[in-house]
């Protein structure tokens, strides 16, 4: 055959094996992409990591069986799918026969075990766990596979011969398929009946799966959950299988398998069911009415710490990491500063942004009486570094995917043109809410429904400092205030204000509605396709009480889009109650930053060429929103100092993210941290030069002190 044919031949057998090499390819990049220095490795990390070192035995071993099971189960979906279409491309396609060779057939087998290999090998070598459970829990995962299908074909082969065989064709099977039946017998291939028998079986792992973690999240607060790794494997195979069953009908009539996926996303976007929603609550009538910080102010200056500086604290976005550097830096001046008292007892607020934002919740979730004990500080800090990846991936992999074929299914209708709630569903499942779920369970127990309201009762009467967490509006680009503290809106030219002030305040797009503190916190939270953006669930379509906006509900995103520092709510909420009242107390403002701004806007050799041009305009508007953010944070803390200098102090915390060699690491872009990050976090704080300074800084202030140049 000449070489031209051959190559010819070599793609048309590529394009028909689309689906599992595709399949193998998405695997191994998953596995190459999630070492050091990788593009896709901040998002990646983690999810080798299957169990944490303080994971008893028995959680490891049933973590790690099923990592085992899935890796293989997908290994065996690409061999045998693969098979199948190389066994029938001349029957079903009129391609070029193959004959199966001994080599053909090791590939089939070889390649799919060398992808096992490499996610088994990497899970093993990355998780700090006990071995006593991972070597176990391999075997045990293993021994599953083979009973359910090495062990299981002769098994499938009987239920071939002694049942199938009577489905015949022009019966209950079509003549006109080819590449289904058996030609000698007339009767569906076996290979077609095994490829079956294991889609079945992937599709019980996935059920399995769901039932044993939903279980577990309701009875043992997560100890067995089945591990991130584990689902993205057995979600892999099933479209694996599925996808090239689709491929492998349609491929015959020259139908792309994007034409029915494109139908398919389109047509499941009309349903307004298929949106996400938050659940807001009604608003108590006894609870506090808007708490400003002029009212603020003044209580701290008619109360009994009178004379004493305020803090203000504006933490920073960045994920699992800023919330692990909030917690850090809060319970850390916690425990060093103690005069005239202790450090949070002086806090009055904390403006917070996506992952800050949950770093501050449990610092704040922690006040007993207007201070937090210091006892407590591990603990907070331990909750902040807690993954929260599996919880987020079950809810993906589960409510999202399901609700996302079936949105139907949701528990929510359309009549009249407005959205109305079922007596029963599942309308706020979805990844968003599991988050919450698993920040729940580490809250205190007094703490973990508490909603803004409540917040906002304790922060009237100085028992707990007033919280922004900041959100970001799709639809208007505008900061979206979740809050316990609220803004005074003069009604002087109200409607220019309005338009350049760039906020808007939950409680006033929703005055008779609550919203609990967790939600508030992740939908500061929502950064892209980690949870997804969603809006209040309402069931009228009337105008929201200022007239700003008009239904259906907006949606909310992270906060770090318009302000990744926090500073912007913080300094803007300072001016508003300044400019109310008379009085001039002495303020400290805490920065919280968690990752190093000194990477901000340090030029890099670039290419040029036609693809450099078309690449430029998204690399601009992607390193301005940073260094524009951290530039205008600077102009305003100026402008502030210059107009209320000497009584107004800054600190500023950074954490610098670097590794052994001074080198900047990259910082984890999902709910999990490694044991390394953590020690990061542990050292930046205990070791360097320029937090020490700056706990100085606080405490020279604090202590009546000027604030040190």
């Amino acid at each position: 055959m000449p070489y031209f044919e051959r190559g010819l031949q070599f793609l048309g057998y590529v394009y028909l094996l689309r689906v599992p090499l595709l399949a193998w390819i998405v695997l191994v990049a998953l596995w190459a992409e999630s070492f050091p220095n990788t593009s896709a490795e901040p998002i990646l990390r983690g999810i080798f990591d299957i169990a944490s070192p303080q994971a008893s035995v028995i959680a490891t071993f049933a973590q790690f069986a099923t990592v085992t099971l899935a890796a293989l189960l997908a290994g065996t979906s690409m061999g045998v799918s693969a098979r199948l279409v190389v066994c029938n491309a001349h029957l079903r396609f009129r391609a070029a026969r193959v004959e199966l060779s001994r080599g053909l057939e090791l590939i089939f087998r070889v390649v799919p075990l060398f992808s096992f290999g490499a996610v088994v090998g990497t899970a093993l070598w990355r998780s700090e766990a006990p071995w006593a459970g991972k070597l176990p829990g391999v075997v045990l995962g293993g021994g599953f596979w083979y009973v359910f299908t090495v062990a299981a074909r002769d098994f499938v082969d009987a239920l071939h011969s002694r049942f199938v065989s009577k489905f015949q064709a022009g019966g209950w099977l079509p003549r006109n398929e080819p590449g289904y039946l058996d030609l000698e017998r007339g009767t569906l291939q076996g290979r077609h009946l095994f490829a079956t028998y294991q889609f079945l079986l992937s599709f019980a792992a996935y059920a399995t799966y769901c039932i044993v973690s939903g279980v577990d999240l309701e009875t043992r607060g997560g100890q067995f959950l089945v591990p991130t790794l584990s689902l993205v494997l057995v979600i892999l195979t099933l479209g694996c299988w599925g996808l090239s069953g689709i491929a492998f009908f349609l491929d015959r009539y020259r139908v792309p398998l994007l034409v029915p996926l494109a139908v398919f996303t389109f047509s499941g976007g009309l349903f307004q069911q298929s949106d996400y929603f938050y659940q807001g609550l009604p608003r108590s009538p006894k609870a506090t009415s808007v708490l400003t910080a002029a009212d603020i102010i003044e209580a701290h200056e008619k109360g009994p710490d009178a004379n004493t500086p305020i803090v203000l604290v504006a933490t920073t976005g960045g994920g699992i990491q800023a919330s692990a550097w909030t917690a850090r830096v809060l319970t850390g001046l916690n425990e060093e500063v103690s005069v005239p008292s202790s450090f949070s007892h002086h806090v009055r607020l904390i403006s917070a942004v996506s992952g800050g934002s949950v770093g501050a919740m449990y610092f704040t979730a922690a006040y007993d009486k207007g201070d937090v004990p210091k006892d407590l500080g591990p603990q907070i800090v331990a909750n902040a570094e807690q993954s929260s990846l599996d919880e987020v991936t079950w809810g993906l992999a589960y409510p999202d995917l399901v609700f996302s074929m079936f949105p139907l299914l949701k528990g929510i209708g359309v009549a009249g043109g407005k959205v109305r709630t079922a007596d029963s569903g599942f309308i706020f499942t979805d990844r968003g809410r599991m988050l919450e779920t698993s920040w729940r369970k580490r809250m205190p127990q007094n703490q973990s429904d508490s909603t803004l309201s409540d917040w906002r009762s304790d922060a009237a009467i100085g028992i707990r400092p007033a919280v922004i967490f900041n959100s970001t509006l799709v639809e208007t680009g505008d900061r979206y205030l979740l809050s316990s503290t609220g803004f005074i809106d003069s009604a002087e030219n109200k409607a220019k204000r309005e338009q350049f002030q760039g906020r808007w305040e939950f409680s006033k797009l929703y005055p008779d509605s609550d919203l609990r503190v967790r939600t508030a916190a992740r939908l500061s939270a929502t950064f892209p396709y980690v949870t997804p953006a969603a809006r209040m669930l309402r069931n009228d379509e009337t105008h929201s009480e200022d007239g700003r906006f008009y239904r259906p509900e907006p949606h909310a995103v992270d906060g770090g889009y318009y302000d990744n520092y926090g500073m912007a709510s913080l300094l803007d909420w300072l001016d508003n109650g300044l400019q109310a009242i008379p009085a001039r107390p002495k303020i400290l403002i805490i920065e919280i930053r968690a990752a190093p701004t000194s990477k901000q806007g340090r030029p890099r050799s670039s290419s040029y060429g036609a693809l450099f041009q078309l690449s430029n305009p998204l690399q601009t508007m992607f390193n301005v929103r940073g260094t524009g953010q951290l530039s205008h944070n600077g102009l305003d803390e100026n402008l502030m100092n210059r107009i209320y200098s000497p009584k107004l102090c800054e600190a500023t915390f950074e954490f610098n993210n670097t590794d052994a060699r001074g080198c900047p690491r990259n910082d984890p872009l999902n709910w999990h941290l490694t044991p390394d990050d953590v020690r990061a976090v542990q050292s930046a704080w205990a070791n360097s030069d320029s937090i020490q300074e700056n706990i100085a800084r606080v405490k020279t202030f604090l202590s009546g002190g000027a604030c040190p140049q």
